[in-house]
């Protein structure tokens, strides 16, 4: 990719080979759901499978490239796609992806060519540029600078990785001139302005498509999720087998909530809907067995997997009592709610509506007896 032996065709393939690792990287992450969002600076909560898909699609490209370079026995070959894969790898999956990137790359050196003072040089060189860079996007972060903040400062500090690594002769690098080396910096200068162009179009769509998704999923009073979406996660969880223990589901609503908006009026009874949703919120994000949903009114459903009668039994009572101890305040008005709730449990003849229904007449019964009751088809 030197301008002076192929000016055009060698750019052009950089940068769209660059978008390219990116817009796959998208379509690979887009494949487990639109769960994360891309950010200014990082993927939300990539945790689980998507982060170890991530490592090794990052990793493989960094082996990719080191592989490319021992074959053409060319130590600058690939070194501006290397610079901008760890470049922005540290900006959106974090410092500890970086850091892996940085040993598979080291990594990578010495098993492909050996270990050697030339491996030591290469393996320093790229900590040098992980700490610098990792350094800069802690302050640029604090600052709450932009990416295009970001993009330029890499563009220096990646000129001076250049001309340092022409100045001590690592490698190949004696083998070029000076003009050579500005036509490279030159040469990732463009595809990083390219690259950053795409991921700022990427970032958009994204917001734009998870605001989208939310307005289409996401209850907006309580911040849980809708009765569309309880519907299909019910559905896809009744056609599996049943587990041991099986699944659970929680009916509850809240108590005399007509009452509420007849008499303290709508804000306040939208207030009481929220205190409850930032409750059941509050447990789901302790408990990744349980998931909580607004289905309509004052009502709404857990479904629990993975826990036994015991444990169903306490998280439907710590509910309770702190739905009991919310105080939702109203001018001078201090409003104590409660909630009543009905239990099933998933049996292999339960259909989906004989478990839903069951749980819906538990909870009926727990209102019959005085609202602010417990009761589950173990009891009945």
């Amino acid at each position: 990719m030197i301008l002076s032996q192929w000016l055009l065709p060698p750019l052009f393939t950089g940068i769209f080979f660059a978008l390219g690792i990116v817009l796959g990287f998208q379509m690979l992450i887009n494949a487990f759901g639109p769960s994360d969002s891309v950010s200014e600076w990082r993927f939300e909560r990539l945790t689980g499978a998507r982060y170890a898909v991530s490592v090794l699609y990052f990793g493989a490209f960094s082996f990719i490239f080191e592989y490319a370079s021992y074959q053409t026995n060319n130590d600058f070959a690939f070194l501006n796609f290397k610079l901008l894969l760890l470049s922005y790898v540290l900006v959106f999956l974090g410092k500890r992806t970086a850091a892996i990137i940085v040993a598979i790359c080291g990594a990578s050196f010495i098993v492909l060519r050996g270990f050697s003072w030339e491996a030591l040089q290469y393996i320093g060189l790229i900590l040098v540029v992980y700490l610098l860079a990792s350094i800069l996007i802690t302050f640029l972060q604090k600052k709450r600078w932009l990416l295009l903040t970001w993009s330029i400062s890499i563009d220096v500090l990646t000129t001076l990785f250049w001309f340092f690594s022409k100045m001590i002769g690592f490698g190949t690098f004696v083998e070029i001139s000076d003009k050579q080396v500005w036509e490279y910096v030159l040469g990732f200068i463009v595809t990083n302005a390219c690259l950053s162009i795409g991921l700022h179009q990427i970032v958009k769509q994204n917001d734009h498509m998870m605001m989208i998704t939310q307005q289409a999923t996401i209850d907006t009073t309580t911040g849980l999720p809708n009765h569309e979406v309880f519907l299909q996660e019910y559905h896809q969880i009744m056609k599996q087998k049943v587990q041991n223990p099986p699944m659970t589901l929680i009916a509850l609503d809240i108590d005399q909530f007509k009452h509420i908006n007849d008499v303290y009026g709508h804000l306040v009874g939208n207030k009481a809907l929220d205190a409850v949703g930032k409750t059941m919120i509050n447990l789901v994000d302790t408990n990744t067995s349980v998931r909580g949903y607004r289905v309509g009114g004052e009502e709404f459903e857990f479904i629990v997997k993975k826990m036994d009668d015991a444990k169903v039994r306490k998280l439907a009572s710590v509910l309770k009592q702190r739905i009991a101890d919310t105080v939702v305040i109203d001018g001078d008005n201090n409003l104590n709610i409660t909630i009543s709730i009905g239990i099933a449990t998933r049996t292999i003849d339960d259909s989906e509506t004989d478990l839903y229904e069951r749980a819906d007449r538990m909870l009926y019964i727990s209102k019959g007896r005085g609202r602010n009751q417990i009761t589950t088809d173990r009891d009945e």
